[in-house]
């Protein structure tokens, strides 16, 4: 039940304008002038409507103030601007802004004419003309002679600065206004200081004449939306929990009315960050989880791990929630078997650094990911691991340039046959153990990763059951120190290519090929094992009719530090051809002369 004991509405618009009217004066002299009046409008935009409990923080009504604190008209002889290098020169001109509004403001700079004209003289059409639409120019030297433009990339503290990007400025008049300067935050004590430029440069066969203009400044502060913060994902599903003991809840849905009088509704709001309460009940009837909330923003707290997981809703509709937030999804939708469908449609993880274990054990059976932003993503660990039930998942829009955990991520997907990871960016992964695992792939574009940075390659590929062809020849395995059971248990694989394998630094290859019942020739020319002490079970396979008759390897496969490993651990090389029956010699192979049986 919500209790409303305060209600305030603020309706309307309020318009704070400052007109500084131009200073005339009649010159005597035959000289050129030339004057700018600077105008500034500011307006406040205010409608808004409050209706909140007085223990929720709401956001004090906006204020807007706009002052100028340079001088309001720019008076120059035309010897001001022809004695100075290039003939031209730079009027900075600087405004300070106030405002307690939480979304800043934007102050716009425009002219009221493309030209500075001469005001007293209607028979001279010689102007000051505003450099050409939509080219900048960087420097003012650069200005063809009787022109002008305006810039920002000016500095109140070091006014003698030079700006070096000059832009054409829009007419008031009209109905586009770009050159802008962005305030993102409100101060209403000190304020924020624009500084804005005009530069001019002139030539010598400008006519006399008193040339004007008028710049115009227009700061706005626009009104923001009410919003509530939700909690923790943990502490969201241990209440919705709590509401339901047995779990027994299938829906997940919005209400659009308040709960009902003596319903068990808690809230899910932090208070301190929140405009309105964020409720939720649960009924029993109907097997559904209601949430309701009057905010037009719901944001997603910034921690979301485990929010939904274990708690099998049909269907997870996350359209209403605003997840620009959210740096962590870890195990957020993991343990669902119930659930047939989630919509990420709107759901932003521009922010999100931190994926692992994210569909863990998930059975949803399509994930339509292609809208998913993971250019922040570091972790992106047991993403799916065992995540039994999906059979289409869309990972076309994947940015892993920064991810370094990716070990475990498609581990046990029995079921997706199509799995594109072409475009992955591994320039900065580290760990890839387990992370096809038992995947139903049928096959596999790997040309483009980049392995170098790999240290663990450990069951990458194990027990593969669909691979029939997998081309390794891109792959940099220089800082690979595992590899065992890499390959072991794809018992249809027939071709692999690992021509291109450093393994100078490799340490364990226990089980590298171990039941690969299909295969009938390896090529491990490029072995150099001097540094690889385990190699227990390497050729394993407790299948009778093991295909593998040739192992090609060069003089550099050696086996001295495995040997002096047995004399301390003498199960360390056992079984490495277990029932390799079908062995065979010959064609530039040579017997891997190792000392054991």
């Amino acid at each position: 039940m919500i209790t409303c004991v305060k209600k305030l509405s603020i309706t309307g618009v309020r318009v704070l304008s400052f007109l500084v009217n131009s200073f005339e004066k009649l010159f005597l002299s035959q000289d050129t002038f030339f004057k700018i009046t600077i105008l500034i409008f500011s307006l406040v935009l205010s409608n808004l409507f409050f209706e909140v409990q007085s223990s929720y923080a709401l956001k004090p009504t906006p204020t807007l103030s706009v002052s100028l604190l340079s001088n309001s008209n720019i008076e120059l002889h035309s010897n001001d601007i022809i004695s100075k290098p290039n003939h031209a020169v730079t009027l900075p001109m600087y405004l300070n802004v106030k405002t307690n509004n939480p979304t800043g403001t934007g102050t716009y700079v425009d002219v009221e004419k493309t030209a500075f004209t001469d005001i007293h003289d209607s028979s001279n059409t010689s102007s000051i003309s505003m450099i050409s639409s939509g080219v900048g120019v960087e420097h003012l030297a650069d200005f063809e002679e009787n022109t002008f433009a305006g810039s920002f990339d000016c500095e109140m503290e070091h006014p003698e600065r030079e700006p070096e990007e000059w832009d054409p400025l829009d007419l008031a008049s009209g109905s586009v206004h770009n050159t802008r300067a962005g305030i993102s935050r409100g101060d209403d004590v000190i304020g924020d200081n624009i500084c804005f430029a005009i530069g001019i440069k002139l030539g010598n066969t400008l006519p006399t004449g008193t040339y004007q203009n008028k710049v115009i400044f227009s700061t706005v502060t626009n009104e923001y939306p009410t919003e509530v913060n939700l909690i923790k994902g943990e502490d969201f599903r241990s209440t919705v929990w709590r509401l339901s003991p047995t779990r027994d809840i299938k829906h997940f849905e919005r209400s659009l009315v308040a709960p009902p009088e003596g319903v068990n509704a808690v809230h899910l709001e932090v208070d301190e960050t929140s405009d309105y309460p964020f409720l939720g009940w649960v009924d029993e009837a109907t097997e559904t989880f209601y949430y309701y909330s009057e905010a037009e923003k719901i944001y997603l707290n910034p921690d979301c791990k485990s929010m939904f997981a274990s708690v099998d809703y049909e269907k997870i509709d996350l359209t209403p929630f605003d997840s620009s937030k959210v740096t962590s999804t870890y195990d957020m939708f993991s343990n669902l078997y119930g659930t047939k469908e989630i919509d990420f449609s709107k759901f932003n993880t521009s922010n999100v650094t931190n994926m692992g274990r994210m569909f863990y054990k998930n059975s949803t059976p399509k994930l339509n990911l292609s809208n998913f932003d993971t250019r922040n993503v570091i972790y992106m660990n047991a993403m799916f691991m065992e995540a039994w039930g999906i059979e289409e998942l869309n990972l076309s829009s994947f940015d892993t340039s920064n991810v370094w955990f990716m070990g475990n991520m498609f581990k046990n997907t029995h079921k997706l046959k199509n799995l594109d990871v072409h475009h992955f960016n591994t320039q900065k992964v580290k760990h890839m153990q387990y992370m096809f695992y038992g995947s139903g792939a049928t096959s596999l574009d790997l040309s483009h990763f980049d392995t170098s940075k790999v240290e663990d390659m450990s069951k990458m590929f194990a027990e593969m059951a669909n691979i029939t062809e997998l081309d390794l020849s891109n792959f940099n395995t220089t800082n690979v120190t595992d590899m065992s059971s890499m390959f072991s248990g794809m018992a249809a694989l027939t071709s692999l290519n690992i021509s291109s394998f450093n393994t100078e630094n490799v340490t364990d290859m226990n089980g590298m090929f171990a039941n690969m019942s299909s295969i009938e020739s390896l090529d491990l020319s490029s072995f150099n094992t001097k540094n690889v002490i385990k190699f227990r079970g390497m050729f394993y396979n407790d299948n009778p009719n093991y295909t593998l008759k040739k192992i090609y390897a060069s003089a550099d496969f050696e086996t001295d530090k495995a040997i002096a490993n047995e004399a301390t651990n003498n199960e360390a090389n056992i079984d490495i051809f277990h029932n390799l029956i079908s062995l065979e010699g010959g064609n530039g192979s040579r017997g891997l002369s190792f000392s054991w049986s």
